[in-house]
């Protein structure tokens, strides 16, 4: 029963996800396909314009698009983005292997063609997982690695063969490919642990665990509030909590001292955990509690501080003063904390317009 229930979740979990990213339900696809079935009318028979003029048609064309896409060179190879790539350079797999792969296509095809004594069966195999393997990624978009890294194991396989026909025809080709391969591995490994670390930090959500080690070492409770912004940042602010915090998952799903809302597109937005309120974006200044705490961007941040400048006398300082700054390993800005701590005898003028 345990099972079943379990399974039953994630299956609810993965079809939400779904509907959320494939493009059958996209409304450009749905706009593209009124306009040319608006452009049919009165010139073809309406029995045509329904047939090839519809919103199955248009998404059907689509889907073959990007199926395709996922075995041209520039999103096996060459694609630079990281969105895109499996690598830290980019592309799903390397670049050496471009050789090998094409002989490997070239083997398979002749054998096939030929009828050569061959193990069809483990051919068809392969063919059959790197055929099938694009299938769902091409129902959300043009590709993406993390839905289409399936592909990397019978391209695997495929470049092995192509290797060993080098070898066997071209014993210096294969040698050099050898080499070429093993420098582009190195420099992957070696990137993997130095570059991508230090330049794409942002990627691997490096700022959470520097922002919740802080305030697990200066102790949350000395805190009437916490709001984390998620302007500039992930949206699922408060997993980073709980999983650095350690929180039980039996005591987070019985505890009644949080909030949370249903966003109508199959997330649910999680508000506050007790003293945390993680928000789309920081609150003006007036109307939260004195020692509560700003956790966002620094442009966020400074924006506030220069809007409640604007509201407030000469002779008096902003209530947000930054308390700690976080960077990413390359310097670049990641988390500002700023603290509410007010004058007493200071008073907000929400009246006179901020210049930002």
């Amino acid at each position: 029963m345990v099972t079943f229930r379990t399974n039953y979740l994630f299956l609810l979990g993965s079809s939400t996800r779904l509907k959320q990213i494939w493009i059958i339900e996209n409304p450009v696809l749905v706009d593209v396909a009124n306009r040319h079935l608006d452009a049919c009318r009165g010139i073809a028979l309406p029995i045509v314009c329904r047939v090839l003029e519809n919103k199955w048609v248009v998404t059907g064309e689509e889907i073959a698009k990007n199926y395709l896409n996922h075995f041209s060179l520039g999103f096996i190879f060459l694609e630079s983005n990281l969105a895109n790539g499996l690598l830290p350079m980019g592309g799903l797999v390397q670049k050496s292997l471009l050789l090998p792969m094409i002989g490997g296509v070239f083997l398979i095809l002749r054998q096939i063609i030929s009828y050569e004594k061959l193990n069809r069966r483990n051919v068809d195999l392969v063919l059959f997982w790197l055929l099938v393997s694009p299938l769902a990624d091409s129902m959300t978009g043009m590709g993406h690695y993390s839905r289409s890294f399936i592909m990397v194991f019978p391209i695997a396989l495929i470049s092995g063969l192509g290797l060993e026909l080098l070898w066997r025809k071209w014993r210096k080709i294969s040698l050099i490919m050898m080499v070429l391969f093993a420098i582009e591995s190195g420099k992957f490994v070696l990137d993997y642990f130095t570059y991508f670390p230090k330049y794409h930090a942002k990627y691997t959500h490096y700022e959470y665990k520097e922002l919740m080690d802080y305030f697990k070492g200066v102790g949350e409770d000395k805190y009437s509030n916490i709001y984390v912004s998620n302007q500039h940042f992930d949206s699922k602010q408060y997993m980073f909590y709980l999983y650095y915090f350690g929180i039980d998952p039996s005591w987070y799903q019985k505890v009644e001292n949080k909030d949370w809302h249903d966003e109508g597109n199959g997330w649910l937005r999680i508000a506050r955990i007790g003293q945390w309120r993680f928000v789309a974006l920081l609150p003006d200044v007036n109307g939260v509690p004195d020692d509560s705490l700003y956790v966002g961007s620094k442009a966020e941040i400074s924006n506030l501080i220069i809007k409640e400048a604007s509201q407030i006398g000469v002779s008096c300082r902003p209530s947000l003063a930054i308390e700690k700054n976080f960077y990413f390993p390359d310097g670049g800005d990641a988390f500002w904390i700023a603290r509410i701590r007010r004058q007493s005898d200071c008073k907000l003028n929400p009246e006179q317009t901020p210049v930002l």
